[in-house]
């Protein structure tokens, strides 16, 4: 009897659903080892191990028998366009050169701890199972580009030493890169990744994992979708951009590091898109987030009504063309919905009457531009129809084109109209998440508010600066005590907490004319007023006002005390205008 190879190695098997020990049948031809499992026996015999694997795998998919490769070393191999009906096991598997799966379909499928040294070709394949690729090694390049995958997907603590492209993948079900490391650039241009959790779930864990990923080359999310994302601790060494790619659910970057450029242009930001906007907590969150080279993150054209920055540095972000809601922070509301339960209230109203408006552009009812493009952009990944929609849309039809977009459009709208409707029915807003954020302080949240201050003063933004700084003293006010409240309402009614001077001047100009014709009702001697009297009422009152004239009469007194705050407030909202241009 022949020596069989003595290689072992405990996998999990899909058949039985539970770890097995593989041992290998085949015949050892060097050192107790066979010709798949002996590390270099292909070197000098490429064409036999090559040949006798080829037969191995026509074997499995013609006779529907699992193709067990666990182990193997192999030279160059091709197996595109083959359907693999049954389970493929490639654990620690070892392709010294290159290995095309083009147009590949994989029912059953385990990639783990497997190294790649040559170029990996996965273009265009269709996983229809869950593709573990735990600890895999890809030394060269890797090629994902337009490959599906249907279920989970597992590339955790992979490593990819040279370019990893994923352009144009889809990845339809729950997706993992946690603690992944890109040594060469990472590409995933045009990908879409549409899982989407439960509306109850409060478990994150579905989301699109890049929690701790490391990016140590260019990383580029150009027109990428997600659904779901979650960048925890992920650190991009080098260029990361997510130029229009669309976030139409929770993103997640809290503790995420930049050192490098980072370009968020004409980024969409819709995590509160159609019956998202019951999730408080749907938000586009940096907290915490390290931008080491600020001058060289740009967010140009978003819409920042959902992004939070607590704990985050961000005085030289550069912020170009971007969309605040009324210049206030999310954090703001968030902070507010915490605490106030009239606020929980008002915002249930808001989602509610979102919610109707969507219906009404839906029905036909009402013409709103931004809705119809928040409806195609959060539900395009659940309806490919929606493209087929937009081009035929987009050119001239005949009449089978015509009716083709009629259906399209009847189907789509009646789906959108009953997920929409049924959202309503069971309209439920949970607010728990909110309870339990302990980052949710007053501090905080004015710390954010005083950064974006600093940031649009440094970059000339005065009047930004100042709608800010208005959005933060309300805030402060709000949460003040009583008499702080009343200082503060003061103060705004003055200068508008000292943005605006022109308010003092106003108040100079009615003040004045005002005394002066209180003397001239209540002082003057005669009842006749002419016009030397009138001028020298106004001589009189402009000169108190200024604090130049001085009389027991008790008009005068009331007029000095009532311009000492008056004129400070001219004071404070000039200095802090002279102020900005002077410092910067």
């Amino acid at each position: 009897m022949p020596e069989k190879c003595k290689y072992e190695q405990e996998y999990f098997d899909f058949t039985s659903g539970k770890n097995e020990t593989y041992k290998c049948e085949e015949d050892a031809v060097e050192g107790g080892l066979c010709i798949f499992h002996h590390k270099t026996y292909w070197t000098e015999h490429e064409d036999e191990v090559r040949k006798k694997f080829m037969e191995k795998v026509e074997d499995a998919v013609n006779n529907k028998k699992p193709l067990l490769c666990i182990g193997y070393n192999l030279p160059e191999v091709d197996l595109s366009e083959k359907k693999f009906e049954v389970p493929v096991y490639f654990q620690y598997a070892v392709f010294y050169e290159k290995v095309n799966f083009c147009k590949a379909e994989f029912n059953e499928v385990d990639f783990s701890f497997a190294e790649f040294n040559g170029e990996a070709n996965f273009s265009n394949v269709k996983f229809l199972c869950e593709a573990p690729f735990y600890n895999t090694k890809f030394y060269s390049k890797a090629n994902f580009f337009g490959v599906t995958f249907l279920s989970k997907v597992h590339f955790d603590s992979a490593e990819f030493v040279e370019e990893a492209y994923f352009n144009e993948a889809k990845f339809l079900n729950e997706v993992s890169f946690s603690e992944a490391k890109f040594y060469g650039e990472a590409h995933f241009a045009g990908t879409e990744f549409s899982k989407e959790i439960g509306f109850y779930e409060t478990n994150f864990s579905s989301m699109l994992d890049f929690r701790e990923a490391k990016f140590a080359s260019g990383a580029y999310f150009t027109r990428a979708k997600f659904s779901e994302v979650d960048f925890f601790k992920a650190k991009f060494s080098s260029l990361v951009t997510f130029n229009e790619t669309k976030f139409l659910g929770k993103a997640l970057f809290n503790y995420s590091t930049f050192l490098d450029a980072a370009s968020f242009v004409n980024s969409y930001f819709l995590p509160y898109a159609l019956e998202k906007c019951l999730k408080p907590c749907n938000y586009i969150s940096f907290r915490y987030a390290n931008f080491e080279r600020q001058e060289k993150v740009v967010f140009d054209g978003c819409n920042m009504e959902r992004v939070s920055f607590l704990n985050t540095n961000i005085e030289r972000v550069k912020f170009r063309n971007v969309k605040w809601r009324n210049f206030k922070i999310y954090d703001e509301k968030l902070f507010l919905l915490k605490h106030l339960e009239k606020e929980r209230k008002k915002f249930a109203n808001e989602c509610e009457e979102k919610l109707k408006k969507v219906l009404d552009v839906v029905n036909g009812k009402e013409k709103d531009e931004e809705v119809k493009k928040e409806i195609y952009y959060s539900l395009e990944l659940k309806y490919p129809e929606l493209k087929e929609i937009e081009r035929l849309e987009r050119k001239k039809r005949n009449e089978e084109e015509e009716e083709r977009l009629r259906k399209l459009k009847n189907t789509f709208e009646k789906e959108a109209k009953i997920k929409i409707e049924n959202t309503l029915k069971s309209q439920r807003i949970d607010f728990s998440e909110v309870y339990l954020d302990e980052d949710l302080t007053l501090e905080n949240v004015l710390a954010v508010y005083r950064a974006l201050r600093e940031n649009y003063d440094y970059y000339l933004k005065y009047d930004e600066s100042g709608k800010f700084f208005i959005n933060e003293m309300k805030l402060k006010k709000r949460f003040s005590n009583f008499i702080e409240r009343v200082v503060m309402s003061v103060y705004e009614l003055l200068c508008l907490y000292g943005e605006s001077y022109t308010r003092t001047i106003v108040w100079i100009l009615v003040t004045i004319p005002l005394f002066a014709l209180a003397r001239l009702l209540f002082e003057a001697s005669s009842l006749v007023l002419n016009m030397n009297s009138l001028m020298d009422s106004l001589k009189i009152s402009t000169a108190a006002f200024f604090q130049l004239y001085y009389d027991n009469d008790w008009l005068t007194i009331i007029e000095r005390l009532i311009s000492i705050p008056i004129l400070g407030s001219f004071y404070i909202a000039l200095r802090r205008k002279l102020e900005r241009r002077i410092r910067h």
